[in-house]
């Protein structure tokens, strides 16, 4: 099991890779990989709200 500073390590190592690689996008590419962000997002909003519907019988 992991300690507390492994994991803080590991954390840190992670966002130092997001940003580099979000540093070397152009603009066009920050926003293209926010709007397929937002787009996967809604997409898995829709598909559990209509799994809910469908539990409850509701078509």
């Amino acid at each position: 099991m992991l300690g507390l500073t492994e994991v803080n390590k590991l954390i840190m190592l992670t966002l130092r890779a997001a940003v580099k690689e979000i540093l070397s996008m152009d603009r066009l590419d920050i926003l293209r990989s926010i709007n397929d962000h937002l787009h996967e997002e809604d997409t898995a909003r829709d598909e559990s709200t209509m799994l809910k519907m469908k539990a409850f019988g509701i078509n």
